[in-house]
């Protein structure tokens, strides 16, 4: 990208987490093919596999610039469907612990 670009995300989730697992609540932006792919995928453990995971995990906004690139992103073939490639997720925390993530991405 040149200066002066500028990457806008196309897609957006929102996930809630429980305490244990990560659960898709909504999206933005995705076909009906991409959202049942989302679906089959849910719910999850935080951890690296996703940048929604990394998020929560960590609780702090976890960037994947390329997730085909990303030895640790654990769902290439979901980002395929999805078309999409970058990823920027922001945990919601509530008294400082983890509720959800926002994640949004580009193609």
């Amino acid at each position: 990208m040149q200066s002066g670009e500028y990457a806008y995300a196309q897609f957006c989730h929102v996930f809630r987490f429980d305490g244990e697992l990560i659960h898709f609540v909504a999206s933005h932006g995705h076909s009906a093919e991409a959202l049942e792919a989302t679906q089959g995928n849910n719910p999850m453990h935080p951890g690296r596999g996703t940048a929604a995971a990394r998020a929560i995990a960590s609780g702090s906004i976890e960037e994947i610039s390329d997730v085909h690139k990303d030895p640790e992103y654990l769902h290439g073939d979901f980002a395929t469907i999805l078309n999409i490639s970058g990823i920027v997720a922001v945990p919601m925390l509530k008294d400082n612990r983890p509720i959800g993530a926002i994640a949004v991405a580009r193609s």
